[in-house]
């Protein structure tokens, strides 16, 4: 076994290889046990005390696409799915600081303490080379001896489709419901008004309302279509001056920048950049959406950009640092500040500008400094 190895959260021991034979040959001498689970259809493995894998059923290597079945033995659930977090720290799953809000290794532990089934929902960020993927899932982990040893089955439900379909439930029947009764209602009151003065003072909120209708519904199409693999891109020529000023336009008109501003630090009229124009504007707007949301009245988001060799990089910066709990799920998917169901926001940013435009979406956040979101694509894009 594998001890005195650093951890942030779960213990990081680990049985080796010998270790890990013997514990899969007892499984295996259990056919009966086995032929259970296989006829099941779940997708299911067992672990055991270190959260080490010792038996996964068909299903499971269906799932993860996997033909070897010995290729997964001895690893934890977390490195089965190429968590972004599994390789943070020496000891693997379980052991980064990230880890302390994953679903799947809180139900492990608290199964174990309590002796209790125990079911978790999971967000996972999975890397594979340089593609992400993102998975909702439903963890299981419920206790069993099996001989004189304690191990737990691991049942694991894809629950994406669901969450998607509460986060779009959420808002087409919830925000922008309320969104387009609130419209309805101003345009009704506007029938009271007797004169044209009145009217305009009234229509520019009107037309704030109404914009923040239509981008609603246009952010859910293009995740949509990015999740899909459907999302086209469309190449062009973008002055940067007249870009910045087009989105900094936008978000101030929107209902969210009420008594808040944007300030542009830096624009270069002479800068051209070939990238798609929509879905550029899509992921920075989603930044800025996001900054203001965190920014008190009368206060100040900047927008600016650096040129970094070939590359350049746009930032959004408010005031506040980011609490620790939240920098730590940030781009997972269905992971919100607002709640359940509501996560779309940063994720979208990460998918669109990292799968579609090529680039890469981070963020910084300091007490000295606030929190800055980047979005760093190719100025000039191949086509």
């Amino acid at each position: 076994m594998n001890k005195n190895i650093l951890t942030k959260f779960a213990s990081a021991e680990k049985l080796n290889g010998e270790e890990i034979n013997k514990q899969v040959e007892q499984i295996k001498q259990n056919t009966t046990f086995k032929e259970i689970l296989n006829s099941l259809g779940i997708v299911a493995v067992i672990i055991n005390e270190e959260r080490q894998i010792v038996y996964s059923n068909t299903s499971l290597l269906e799932f993860i696409k996997i033909d070897n079945p010995a290729s997964i033995l001895g690893k934890r659930p977390g490195e089965l799915f190429n968590c972004i977090h599994s390789s943070e720290e020496a000891g693997g799953c379980g052991t980064s600081e990230s880890c302390r809000f994953c679903g799947a290794v809180n139900a492990i532990l608290e199964s174990e303490k309590n002796g209790q089934k125990v079911s978790k929902e999971c967000r996972i960020t999975a890397l594979n080379g340089n593609s992400y993927s993102f998975f909702d899932l439903m963890f299981t982990s419920t206790p069993i001896m099996i001989g004189d040893d304690l191990f737990k089955i691991i049942s694991i439900s894809d629950i994406s489709e669901q969450k998607r379909k509460n986060v779009l439930e959420r808002i087409f029947f919830h925000d922008v419901l309320n969104t387009a009764g609130g419209l309805n209602g101003f345009i009704e009151c506007l029938k009271d008004y007797e004169s044209i003065e009145e009217i305009k003072n009234e229509l520019n909120l009107v037309s704030k309302i109404s914009s923040k209708l239509i981008d609603e519904i246009i952010s859910q199409r293009d995740l949509l279509n990015a999740e899909n693999n459907e999302l086209t891109v469309y190449n062009q020529l973008i002055p940067i001056n007249s870009f910045m000023q087009e989105i900094t336009a936008q978000i101030e008109h929107h209902i969210i920048a009420e008594e808040k501003s944007v300030k542009t630090l830096k624009t270069d009229e002479d800068l051209v950049i070939k990238t798609d124009r929509h879905l550029l504007s899509r992921v920075i707007l989603n930044m800025l959406k996001n900054a203001l949301e965190a920014t008190d009245k009368g206060g100040i988001v900047n927008f600016s950009y650096n040129i970094i060799g070939n590359e350049i990089e746009f930032y959004v910066q408010n005031s506040k640092k980011m609490p620790r709990e939240i920098e730590l799920q940030i781009f997972q998917r269905s992971f919100s500040t607002k709640g359940s169901n509501r996560g779309i926001g940063t994720y979208s940013m990460k998918l669109i500008g990292e799968k579609y435009l090529k680039g890469k979406v981070y963020f910084t956040t300091l007490d000295e400094e606030g929190t800055k979101f980047f979005i760093k694509i190719p100025i000039q894009a191949t086509t």
